[in-house]
């Protein structure tokens, strides 16, 4: 089920729309019958609006996105309101059903339809159940952390120093936040999984880069023969030095050969290889 609507309101990272057709059919059963209950009418429109503003901007149908505006388009011009994630407006649909539901339910018991259909009960309950359950087993990606991070030779970096780090934590890569965490937050770094604001005060995921990260970010697309140059040892010296930093530490990861020969020509010298890195201490 989610493969049919992992793009609704506009991706699949927190969407969960899915309530399942089974659910859906006992939802609208239990809307209908007990329409004159005050807080079963309440649910049910509150639900359906919110349901039809988490759809996004454009009707999606069949995984194809159609060029047909929603409601939730109008938010986009609204100030405040023209930052929200549409998707995330799923988490109040689950909540008003489990409402109705749980509402519902109550009502059925108290008029003695379910005490003598307990078969009856279970079966419904299961193909409630089932096209929620995720598959199994769990796909995953293993983190990969390099050792040098929990390990003693981190504690070589001085405590809350700058370190530059390769690749720079920044959005959709959030790694070296982790290695930071794992390390006990030992150093400060540079970038981050955050939202700052632009030139023209917007928010941005990509704001604030530092020489640093605007130079060896090409690495990671294998533009590494462009890294250096005599304008970019000069500026990356100078940042350095603004920075007050103590350590780089390059990990092995894609771009890495090009971002060592890199700092080992701006700093005269080879770094020491450990732990799933190449560093140097300042």
């Amino acid at each position: 089920g989610f493969d049919a609507i992992h793009s609704w309101g506009g991706g699949s990272t927190e969407n969960g729309s899915y309530l399942g057709l089974p659910l859906l059919v006992l939802l609208g059963f239990l809307a209908v019958r007990y329409r004159r209950v005050a807080v079963v009418r309440f649910s049910t429109v509150l639900g359906l609006l919110v349901l039809l503003l988490s759809l996004g901007r454009k009707l999606a149908l069949a995984g194809t996105t159609h060029d047909i505006p929603l409601p939730f388009a109008v938010l986009q011009h609204v100030p405040l309101l023209q930052d929200m994630s549409a998707v995330r407006l799923s988490l109040y649909v689950a909540l008003l059903a489990a409402l109705l539901l749980a509402v519902g339910l109550d009502r059925l018991h108290a008029d003695g339809l379910l005490q003598p259909r307990r078969g009856l009960v279970a079966v419904l309950a299961l193909l409630v159940a089932v096209p929620l359950l995720p598959e199994w087993p769990y796909s995953f990606e293993r983190a990969g952390t390099p050792a040098y991070f929990t390990s003693g030779e981190v504690q070589r970096i001085p405590r809350d120093a700058v370190a530059l780090t390769y690749p720079v934590p920044r959005f959709p890569s959030s790694e070296p936040m982790q290695w930071q965490a794992l390390s006990g937050y030992r150093y400060r770094s540079v970038g981050g999984y955050l939202i700052t604001p632009d030139e023209s005060g917007r928010g941005t995921f990509r704001g604030g880069k530092t020489t640093w990260e605007r130079i060896t970010g090409q690495a990671a697309v294998g533009r590494g023969v462009q890294l250096y140059n005599p304008g970019t040892a000069m500026q990356l010296r100078l940042e350095m030095k603004r920075l007050d930093v103590k350590a780089v530490v390059v990990a092995d990861r894609l771009g890495a050969d090009a971002v060592i020969e890199l700092v080992t020509m701006i700093l005269g010298r080879p770094g020491e290889r450990t732990g799933g890195v190449t560093v140097w201490y300042l």
